[in-house]
């Protein structure tokens, strides 16, 4: 974990991509995001201004239906907060992968096109 606090300190972007499960995040990232409750604890505990640099945030979510999307967003959005990431820069929500598979759902495509298309003009006019 120590190596992934580095990278948020470091890094300019964050994305965080995650399948939609009753309604929320994977269990897999929710573990690993549970660990950056630190940035929480030494803000609000300890008092101490350890709040990573600002950083582009993408949210991307895939999941079988709309409305599923709410909660795991919300997640995500609470987690973004504490690593200095909002608001996010991009949303991309792929939610009908009942119907359309995901590498088939165009408009995903270009959505998540425009946000690498976008965090790359970003890190462009920040060197």
């Amino acid at each position: 974990m120590q190596e992934v606090y580095r990278y948020i300190e470091e890094f300019d972007n964050i994305i965080l991509a995650s399948p939609i499960y009753f309604s929320e995040l994977s269990g897999s990232l929710l573990s690993l995001l549970s660990r950056v409750q630190t940035y929480f604890a030494s803000k609000y505990f300890r008092g101490e201004d350890t709040n990573p640099k600002k950083k582009n945030g993408v949210l991307i979510l895939v999941g079988a239906q709309k409305g599923t999307e709410e909660k795991a967003s919300a997640t995500a959005h609470t987690v973004f907060r504490y690593l200095n990431a909002l608001p996010c820069v991009a949303n991309v929500f792929l939610l009908n992968t009942n119907n359309v598979a995901a590498i088939d759902d165009n408009v995903a495509l270009k959505q998540s096109q425009d946000a690498a298309n976008l965090l790359n003009r970003l890190c462009e006019g920040s060197t």
